[in-house]
Formats: structure tokens, sequence, C-alpha cells
């Protein structure tokens, strides 16, 4: 057995320490799912003292415990003295502002974590900014979940510099971090200088077209960025953003955007059905001049093309959205006849007398 599940036992502090006893002497486990187990800071202790002595484990959810500020001092000590350990959890504990020293420090001092979660927890103001701090100096996480907190435009600034100085980070999420416009700008600017994050996801922050704006025009503007995908939910996108869009996939074909549709536009795919309910017999013709072969499919950019004759055009972006659900596995091919465009089979020809 390499993988041992105790999620949800009501295990709390002896049973963790029971626990973290065993697993001191076990060297066959490699994953531990301890999760919503009220460990507190009795379990807290005892788990980070076997991590400093266990050489097996790589994989550790510790989320959902109740661990609190003052609970930072042992994982600090875990973070140190162990380098075998490559994925932690630590989301929906009690962190607030004083946990990001010990956290910080924890971060930059480990050389073997590449996936952390710290989502859901209160780190903010000066804990924000340690946080920022550790980042910038660590040199293996590639995966960094720090959603829900509270971070805002002080914790953006260090979380810029951090991103600018990082070469080792694919992913970091800070969706709904109470972040606006001018900590956006501070994210954008430290992406200018950054050639290995692939994934940013800042949605669910008050960040405003111009912040979003500018966290696109970072991956145009720096050659080397290696950004391929954008989160942006809940963040109103206007049509200027999708100029500025359509400019960067002439650089960036692959550039991914995740966001909702723009207030006020109807949903794509609704559209497309009234039109071929109502006008079948039109939608047809315009389909069947890019299928010679008659088999009812169409190349993506040959379906865009006939939107087009069919005077629909939602824009770079959310034409994009729609083509993926239509064609979900990516074949490059749609059905241009398939019940979920609402096309209606015809009644078979009455043979000619």
């Amino acid at each position: 057995m390499n993988s041992l599940n105790l999620h949800d036992n009501y295990l709390e502090g002896d049973g963790g320490a029971a626990i973290a006893v065993m697993l001191k002497e076990n060297c066959y486990i490699t994953e531990l799912d301890i999760s919503s187990n009220h460990l507190g800071s009795r379990g807290c202790q005892w788990v980070c003292d076997m991590l400093q002595n266990n050489v097996t484990l790589l994989k550790i959810d510790l989320s959902n415990n109740g661990f609190s500020d003052k609970d930072t001092a042992c994982l600090l000590n875990a973070f140190k003295g162990n380098d075998k350990l490559n994925w932690m959890s630590l989301s929906h504990n009690k962190f607030s502002e004083k946990s990001g020293e010990n956290l910080g420090l924890g971060i930059s001092s480990n050389d073997a974590l590449e996936y952390l979660d710290l989502s859901w927890n209160h780190i903010r103001r000066k804990g924000a900014i340690e946080i920022g701090n550790g980042l910038r100096t660590n040199c293996t996480l590639k995966t960094f979940n720090l959603s829900y907190n509270g971070f805002s435009n002080d914790g953006a600034v260090a979380l810029g510099e951090a991103i600018r100085a990082n070469n080792t980070l694919l992913e970091l999420d800070i969706s709904n971090n109470r972040i606006t416009t001018p900590g956006a700008l501070c994210i954008a600017k430290g992406l200018e200088g950054n050639n290995t994050l692939e994934i940013l996801k800042i949605g669910r922050n008050p960040i405003g077209t111009e912040g979003a704006k500018a966290i696109l025009s970072a991956a145009k503007n720096y050659a080397d960025s290696a950004l391929t995908k954008l989160y942006f939910q809940d963040v109103y996108l206007d049509e200027e953003f999708d100029k500025l869009l359509e400019e960067v996939r002439q650089v960036k074909p692959d550039i991914q955007i995740i966001a909702n549709m723009r207030p006020g536009v109807k949903d794509t795919l609704s559209l497309v059905k009234s039109f071929i309910l109502n006008n079948q017999d039109q939608w047809l013709e315009f389909c069947k001049q890019f299928d010679s072969e008659g088999t009812l499919k169409i190349t993506r950019s040959d379906f865009v093309k006939c939107l087009k004759k069919a005077g629909i055009d939602f824009g770079m972006e959310q034409t994009a959205r729609l083509l993926t659900r239509l064609d979900p596995k990516q074949a490059g091919f749609i059905n241009y006849t398939s019940k979920m465009l609402g096309y209606r089979e015809l009644p078979p020809e009455e043979p000619e007398s």
C-alpha cells in the first residue's frame, strides 16, 4: 500500500499524533490524505515533526484542519526539514496576516515542493507581501494556488515582483483576492519579464477591462512569454479587449481566454439554433458549399464562414467558445446538421410521378 486516505474521520489531535508516529517508521506510503480531521495545533505539531523525519512521503493533504497562525512555526520547520515532499495542500485553514512571515520563509527555503495550495485562508496585507517574497526566491514550485485570500493590491505588488524573478512557476491562481486595476498592472509588469508561467488565474477580482488588457498585453509585448491560458471569470471585458485579443493571436495563436460572456450578449449557441430553426434550407445551402463529399461535416474555419454568411458574428473570443462547445474533442470538424444546433431532419422527398 502506497496511498492512505483518511479524509474526514474526525481524528483530532490524538489521532493525528498516532498517524504521525506510524509514518515516522513507515517506508512504503507515499501519499497521505488527512484532510478535514480537526487535527488542530496538537495534530499539526506531530505531523510536522514526522515530516522532518519521513523520507518516502511525496504528497500530503492537510486542508481543513483548523490550523492557525501559531501553527506556522511548526510548518516552517517542516518546510525546511523535508526535501522529499513535492505536493502539499493547506487550504481551508485559518491562516491570517500573521502566518505570512513563516509561510513565506518556508516557501523560500524549501527546495522540493512543486505544488502548494494555500487557498481559502485569510492571508492579507503584510502576510501577502511575505508570501510574494517567498515565491520570488523559490526555485521548485510549479503550481501555486492562492485563491480566495485577501492579497489586494499590496500583495499584487509583491507577486508581480516575484513573477518577474521566478523562473520555475508554471501555474498561479490568485482568483478572488480583492485585486483591483492597479494591482493587475503590477502583475502585468511582472509578466513582461517572465518566460515560464503558462497559466494565470486572476478571475473574480475587480481588475476591470484595463487590468485585463494590461495582462493580455504582457503576453503580446514580451516575446519570450509562455502564457497559454488566462482566466478572467467575472471580469468585464469590452470590445477593446476583443480587438487586443485579435492582435495577440497574430503572434500567439494558441492563447486561450477563459471568461464569462459579455453582459448584454445572448448565449451564442442559442442564437445559432434560432437562425437554423427558422432558416434551415438557407443554412444547408451555406454549408454544402464547403462539403463537396457530402459528409455533413465542415472545418471550423468554414463553419465560421457560414456563420458570417448568415449574418452572425460574435467576435473572436465568443466564436472560439462556441467552436469549443461544438467540437469539444478538437477534431477540427463540426457537423452542421447536429441536433445540438437545432437542426431538424427533413422529410424524404416525394418521388416524381
